[in-house]
């Protein structure tokens, strides 16, 4: 079951399409383009580095997580 989370995004790449996530008392989580949630827009991407977000998790492969459903605090609906 995915388990909800909240974080700081550390570093976005827009040219490449990827990040990482600083969370609580963890690694930096890396997230690709593809864990948005789908109501994300393009000007909320551009203003991510620094942003405060909320995001799912679930066990990827190699004990990895995986990030799902990732969003702006603020864009939360």
């Amino acid at each position: 079951m995915p388990k909800k989370e909240f974080g700081t995004v550390k570093f976005y790449n827009i040219a490449k399409s990827y990040g990482f996530i600083e969370s609580d008392g963890k690694d930096d989580i890396f997230f690709p383009f593809k864990a948005f949630a789908d109501d994300v827009t393009a000007g909320d991407v551009r203003k991510l580095k620094g942003a405060k977000v909320e995001f799912t998790t679930e066990p990827g492969k190699e004990g990895k997580v995986f990030v799902k459903n990732l969003r702006p605090v603020s864009a939360k609906k």
